[in-house]
């Protein structure tokens, strides 16, 4: 009974959260690009040496600003909602678990 109070407050919380302030950024469009930010992160820090590919920070630059592009959010738009995720770190902490839940599922594919 005690963690059905809890939950249900947790929930009122962040009902209330969306009711008065918004990101610019909404929750499934921010999960995506964080998902895949960091895809490309570990993606930039195994460019081979042997090719033409830009290093590690050249490439994650690039990388983000083609993922910025195709969710048509700005860079400025992005930082902002990275503050206001911020500010409410039980809706990041929901993004994050569900953003590990897609990785679990992109190698439990990969494995096949």
């Amino acid at each position: 009974m005690l963690h059905f109070k809890s939950l249900s407050l947790v929930l009122l919380f962040i009902v209330t959260l969306s009711c008065n302030s918004q990101s610019p950024v909404p929750f499934d469009t921010m999960q995506e690009i964080l998902a895949e930010m960091h895809l490309a992160e570990a993606a930039a820090m195994y460019v081979p040496k042997d090719t033409n590919a830009p290093r590690s920070q050249d490439s994650l630059l690039y990388y983000q600003a083609q993922i910025l592009k195709r969710h048509h959010v700005s860079e400025k738009e992005f930082l902002r909602a990275v503050n206001y995720y911020q500010k409410y770190p039980i809706i990041l902490d929901s993004i994050y678990l569900n953003i590990l839940s897609t990785y679990a599922t992109m190698q439990t594919n990969a494995n096949k």
